[in-house]
């Protein structure tokens, strides 16, 4: 999307939502929990809905009331907002109740993930002046121990690669943080972010300073790098996730060190999730689109994962950020948002900036990517080796 009205796209949004400032939340279950917990930087949540008789017997959830939906929908609340965090096969049963109780879907109604990925961050900017980052990606290495065709960090381009120098890390770190309230997500990736020497003080730093400001610190490792032991504990301590690449069919190294690098996380209660794909999506266009209104609707139809950070400069996109690392593409502005240029009155470029809005409607890299799973069927095999 171009911005049309940089700093002021959510205007007319903001007169729904900033006399909304508190959120019950329908599912005082483990959905409900887990929105309770990504919203307690701005403490805005007024208590829970449930149907559950035990749980609205009990009074309290997380320190929070729990009522009845009828309790609910007999009382004036128009000042909140509901989200509606249950267990998919109730949803439409407690959609249809809400809605039938004068309730709007999109306006002071919402489904949980759709709210949290899509309405959370316009939200806080709007009620709390906050801003919220769903996820961000944070290259600590470039440097790998695979070679993967059709890698999505086009490792096997890059010719710079290398060890980003700690002190550069800490201070991107120190200046998103200035800038920005809280993010749901903190991806430390690579490379292979196993073989980087200073992982452990990173996650220390970060823990340390900003984990009350993180909902998940995580990190990805291939499956065939053994942590050290300082590592693990340093993982464990600050409770980051870890995700394992399962690259077992097409690696060697990976059939003979994924269950060694499992069972050491395990040895100092790290749970690791397997991660295992079927197959990859190839991103990189043999041809170089150059329509101004394909390149924009490709980049509308993109589902890409990530926002990335680099050099006290977020990306909208975490591939072309990688792409410009690989000098697939050259750095262009237009592709980022300096944090050092933006000021308190400001911030809420930033939020416009993560929810798609960009000077050109695209990003450089979009005239030579296919796009994300959203809109790109072109599979390859998973982590096959040149």
């Amino acid at each position: 999307m171009k911005w049309k009205n940089k700093g002021h796209e959510y205007d007319k949004i903001e007169m729904d939502f900033n006399s909304k400032t508190k959120i019950w939340i329908y599912g005082a279950g483990k959905n409900g929990t887990d929105l309770y917990h990504e919203l307690k930087f701005i403490d805005c949540v007024a208590g829970f809905i449930d149907n559950d008789a035990k749980k609205v017997q009990a009074g309290t959830w997380k320190g929070k009331e729990v009522v009845s939906s009828q309790n609910f929908l007999e009382h004036d609340h128009s000042n909140c907002i509901v989200v509606v965090a249950v267990a998919l096969e109730h949803m439409p049963v407690v959609m249809r109740q809400m809605i039938r109780g004068g309730w709007e879907e999109g306006k002071n109604l919402f489904i949980y993930h759709i709210f949290h990925y899509s309405y959370l961050p316009i939200w806080a900017l709007c009620s709390w002046e906050k801003i919220y980052i769903p996820t961000v990606s944070f290259l600590v290495t470039t440097m790998c121990n695979l070679d993967c065709r059709g890698c999505l960090n086009f490792t096997h381009f890059n010719k710079n690669r290398c060890h980003y120098k700690f002190e550069r890390l800490k201070s991107d770190i120190d200046i998103l943080f200035e800038k920005v309230d809280y993010v749901g997500y903190l991806h430390l990736s690579g490379g292979e972010p196993f073989i980087y020497p200073h992982l452990g003080e990173l996650i220390d730093y970060i823990h340390s300073k900003y984990g009350n400001r993180i909902g998940i610190l995580g990190t990805t490792t291939n499956g065939t790098i053994i942590p050290k032991e300082k590592l693990c504990t340093t993982i464990k301590n600050a409770n980051v996730k870890v995700w394992i690449d399962d690259y077992r069919k097409n690696v060697k190294i990976a059939r003979e060190k994924f269950e060694s690098v499992n069972a050491r996380l395990l040895e100092y209660g790290i749970s690791p999730v397997c991660n295992y794909a079927e197959h990859w999506l190839d991103i990189l266009d043999e041809k170089k689109e150059t329509n101004e209104i394909i390149l924009c609707a490709r980049c509308d139809a993109c589902d890409v994962p990530f926002i990335s950070l680099k050099e006290q400069k977020i990306y909208g996109c975490n591939y072309c950020d990688y792409a410009q690392e690989a000098s697939i593409i050259e750095e262009n502005s237009y592709d980022y948002l300096d944090l050092k240029q933006i000021n308190q009155n400001e911030r809420a470029c930033i939020t416009e900036f993560i929810m798609g809005y960009s000077i050109n409607g695209y990003y450089s890299f979009c005239k030579k990517c296919l796009g994300y799973q959203a809109n790109n069927q072109k599979q390859i095999k998973v982590a096959e080796q040149y």
